[in-house]
C-alpha cells in the first residue's frame, strides 16, 4: 500500500478515533486466537533494503546501502 492510499482511507474516518491494527497471520497469532491486535507506535521514513530468503520470508535491513530505498515505516506494538 502506498502512503497516499492509506491517507485516503484514513481521511474517511473520524480523526478522533483510536487506530488499531490486526493480523490473521498464523505466524503472529497466539495459539487459540483468530487474530493478533496491535497499535501504531510511530510512523517514520527510513532507508531500508528489503529481501526475501529461500523460504519466501521477507527481511528488512534498516540502513542506507547501494540498493536501499526510502520506505514509510509504521512501528507496531502488541502491548496496547
Amino acid at each position: 500500500m502506498k502512503v497516499k492510499d492509506l491517507v485516503s482511507k484514513l481521511e474517511k474516518l473520524n480523526p478522533e478515533m483510536d487506530l488499531l491494527c490486526f493480523s490473521e497471520s498464523e505466524d503472529l497469532t497466539p495459539k487459540g486466537y483468530f487474530f493478533r491486535v496491535m497499535e501504531i507506535v510511530d510512523v517514520t521514513e527510513s532507508n531500508a533494503e528489503a529481501s526475501r530468503d529461500e523460504s519466501g520470508v521477507v527481511s528488512v535491513k534498516f540502513e542506507q546501502t547501494g540498493i536501499s530505498k526510502k520506505y514509510a515505516a509504521i512501528e507496531l506494538t502488541s502491548d496496547i
